[in-house]
Formats: structure tokens, C-alpha cells, sequence
């Protein structure tokens, strides 16, 4: 393998460190500092990676074969031919990986804005919000979805819920990663730090929201704890999903008994 390749693993290698670094520091960095590492550490190294591939720039090139001709005839002098077939392979599967991946987000992108395009929507401010029956609430930019045949102060909390996402522009972050994690699929810590992210955008939003309401916000999210949880449209920010919620009231209560100490 060539340089190239090993700085490509060596990138790869420290995402994975410093998201164990996180998951480990997490308890003493507020959730907007930790966003605020997921987004740039990846950002530094891919520079320094750019960096460095200019310095072997000339890996991939394939020099043609050098003719002299003389009184003897002619000899062909091969002068260097940098790639070997297994670095070829190698990187063929990576790039058919980059490939898939990004046409499974491509698709899972349609598969939201078809949805959204499919139904009616009443405009809140700059918003659009949908009340489909039987589809979890949830937001992506400014369209956000409210399970219908909940009393209003339920749905002035969900909305007021995700009305934060966009104002903080989770749902950008998200695509962002998305993005990130095409070009390192293969890589399951970028993986995780992706759905940390997720967690962290809701822990975020929650902590400001109980602030404003304190334990009757709590109170609403036990009541839909037991709920119903859908996974239908990975790219958003999901109100219901139970494995979330149960991670977020158990947060809230850390975070309640870490300030009265």
C-alpha cells in the first residue's frame, strides 16, 4: 500500500479515537461543545488528509513507456508504474462502497420529501407543519409532521420541540454527517458518532425546553415513553422513538441532580 492508503486508514483511526475520547469526556462538556467536536474534528483531519495527498500527488500517476531510438533499433525503457493491481482492487472497493451509500441516501432523502409533497400541510410562520394519520412526529428542516388527535398542549410542546431543531439546524447537521459518512462507510465509529449526534440534538432541545417547563416537559415525554416508535425516515429528528426517550428522561434527571448539587 502507499502512503495515500496509509494516511487514508490513519484518518480513519483517529475519528475512532476521538470519539472514544468523547463518549469518555462526555459527562464534563456541555452538549453544544460536543456537537461542536463531532463536526470539527472530522473537518480538521479531512484537511490535513488533503494536505498531505498533495505530497503524493504523484502516486497516481502512470508514466508512459520511454522510447529510444538508436542505431540498433529501438528499446523500450519502462521508466516507473506506481499502482499495483492490489492497491487497485483495494480502492475500487472503497469507491464501490461511496457509490451504494450515497444512493442509499439519496433514496432515504426522496423517501422524505415524497412524503412531504404527498400530503397537506398548514404554514406556521416560515413552517410547514402535516398531521398524517398513524406517522410519528417528526421534523426535517422546516417541515414538521404532528400526530393528529392529541390535545393542543401536547401539540404546542411537540412543536414548539421542533421548532428548536430547525432554529439550531439539526436537521443540516444530520445531512452534513450523512455526507461525512458516505466517504467513510466503512468505518462503524463514524457510525455511532452519527447516531450520537442524533441523541445529542434531542438532549439539547430538552434541556431548554425543561428549563421553560420543568417536570411537567418531563412528564410528557414518560407519557409518550410507552409510545409508539417508528423509524420510517432515518434523516429526521424524531419526537417518538422509545429507546430515545428513555436515553433523554434519564438525562434530564443527570442533568437535574448534577445542578442542585
Amino acid at each position: 500500500m502507499n502512503n495515500l492508503t496509509w494516511y487514508f486508514i490513519e484518518f480513519n483511526l483517529i475519528i475512532a479515537a476521538l470519539y472514544m475520547g468523547l463518549l469518555i469526556l462526555k459527562n464534563f462538556i456541555d452538549f453544544k461543545m460536543q456537537r461542536t467536536i463531532l463536526f470539527a474534528s472530522p473537518l480538521v483531519l479531512l484537511g490535513l488528509l488533503l494536505f498531505k495527498t498533495t505530497e503524493v500527488a504523484h502516486s497516481f500517476i502512470v508514466q508512459l513507456p520511454v522510447v529510444n531510438v538508436g542505431e540498433e533499433g529501438a528499446t523500450v525503457a519502462i521508466e516507473s508504474m506506481s499502482n499495483t493491481w492490489g492497491w487497485l482492487s483495494l480502492w475500487n472497493i472503497y469507491w464501490l462502497g461511496v457509490v451504494i451509500a450515497g444512493m442509499l441516501l439519496i433514496i432515504r432523502t426522496a423517501k422524505v420529501f415524497l412524503f412531504f409533497l404527498n400530503h397537506n400541510f398548514e404554514k406556521v410562520g416560515n413552517l410547514k407543519v402535516y398531521a398524517v394519520e398513524d406517522v410519528p412526529s417528526f421534523s426535517f428542516f422546516r417541515y414538521i409532521q404532528i400526530t393528529p388527535n392529541i390535545d393542543a398542549e401536547q401539540r404546542d410542546i411537540i412543536l414548539e420541540h421542533e421548532m428548536l431543531h430547525n432554529k439550531k439546524s439539526h436537521s443540516l447537521e444530520i445531512i452534513l454527517f450523512e455526507l461525512f459518512h458516505v466517504f467513510t462507510w466503512f468505518n462503524p465509529a463514524v457510525y455511532f458518532a452519527k447516531r450520537y449526534l442524533v441523541d445529542l440534538h434531542e438532549y439539547e432541545v430538552d434541556q431548554q425546553l425543561y428549563t421553560k417547563y420543568n417536570v411537567n416537559y418531563m412528564q410528557f415525554l414518560l407519557a409518550y415513553s410507552l409510545g409508539t416508535s417508528s423509524n420510517t425516515y432515518l434523516l429526521t429528528n424524531q419526537f417518538y422513538n422509545v429507546l430515545t426517550l428513555k436515553k433523554r428522561i434519564k438525562k434530564i434527571k443527570t442533568k437535574t441532580k448534577n445542578y442542585k448539587g
